[in-house]
């Protein structure tokens, strides 16, 4: 299939699968660079790059794709340690029509370190870890105000919420736990002990698993959303960064950091499917639909495009420099 059929397939597979918050752009951080840049997948060029803040890690965007949110993480790493870091304070939050930061979202002047970020489905809340702080910020897009939510464990790292927003999730890197945390009465509920660096997690669909990885353990774990046990684990390849299911529930998708791979699991069972060499460090992942998922390989300075029903890389997208988080946003 020729490259330009097979981005006019991922549009029609986007527009007609459902997919709400996503659209023909990928929204990639350069983290080296400091900026977000946004790729045109009809094209497949950058069609804008904006300059948001001090490292820069993770992207999101509203769901009618106005908006796009980047936090200013601060650090280079999770582990890092060097004397540069400046744990960040704010959100860039990017108008996608004006291609341009329309304001920061502050997050008060003491070290928040904010990380992974999530716009509810209603478009009027953004859920942000704050590393440094040990909660997830709630903020109100139209007041600014903000909830504080307290995780309980160290360097809560990502954030995912069920469908109705009565559950959020948090894998808490330096505890190698997930807190639960219960969105109507503002409280930590529950912390599920998960592996040593838990660092991705997820949702399926149907909102029945959570799924989260263990990059010092290298292996993933499955848990039953409603009993909150670990009913599955098997080991991965090295440093497995993120964990994320195809929307139809069939398979997850893992980015291997360490070992240069992205591996394909049955979900079902947990057993690996396929494997596939994509270039050093894949970090940040995307999985817009059931046929196709993008990783950033941070030190290639690229974003890979893998076809998950042949398991072939069809395009390379040239990033910033240190691509980190990708988002998919609905075009403007």
């Amino acid at each position: 299939m020729k490259l330009h059929n097979v981005f006019l397939s991922l549009v029609t597979l986007i527009s007609t699968q459902s997919f709400a918050t996503e659209g023909p752009y990928l929204g990639v951080v350069n983290k080296a660079d400091g900026t977000a840049s946004f790729i045109n997948l009809l094209t497949h060029q950058t069609d804008f790059a904006v300059s948001v803040g001090f490292l820069p890690h993770e992207i999101t965007f509203s769901p009618d794709g106005r908006w796009a949110f980047v936090s200013n993480y601060g650090k280079d790493h999770v582990r890092s340690q060097a004397p540069t870091n400046r744990p960040g304070h704010n959100i860039a939050m990017i108008d996608m029509e004006k291609r341009q930061v329309a304001k920061y979202l502050d997050l008060g002047a003491e070290a928040c370190a904010p990380h992974g970020l999530e716009a509810s489905p209603d478009g009027k809340r953004l859920y942000v870890t704050c590393e440094a702080r040990k909660v997830v910020m709630v903020i109100d897009l139209a007041s600014a105000e903000i909830t504080e939510i307290p995780t309980m464990q160290e360097q809560s790292h990502m954030v995912v919420f069920n469908t109705d927003e009565t559950r959020a999730y948090t894998s808490n890197f330096a505890s190698g736990s997930i807190s639960v945390l219960d969105l109507t009465g503002k409280s930590s509920a529950q912390v599920i002990p998960t592996g040593p660096g838990t660092e991705g997690i997820s949702l399926s669909g149907d909102g029945k698993f959570i799924y989260a990885s263990s990059v010092l353990g290298n292996f993933i774990v499955k848990i039953d959303a409603a009993t909150l046990e670990i009913i599955g684990r098997v080991e991965t390849g090295k440093s497995p960064v993120r964990v994320v299911p195809t929307p139809d529930g069939e398979k997850l998708i893992v980015n291997c950091a360490a070992s240069n791979v992205v591996q394909v699991f049955d979900a079902a069972t947990m057993t690996l499917m396929r494997e596939i060499s994509v270039g050093r460090q894949p970090i940040g992942i995307v999985v817009p639909n059931n046929d196709y998922v993008f990783t950033a390989t941070m030190l290639e300075n690229a974003v890979v495009m893998i076809n998950l029903k042949t398991y072939k890389i069809e395009h390379r997208f040239a990033t910033g420099n240190k691509p980190d988080g990708i988002a998919f946003g609905k075009a403007r």
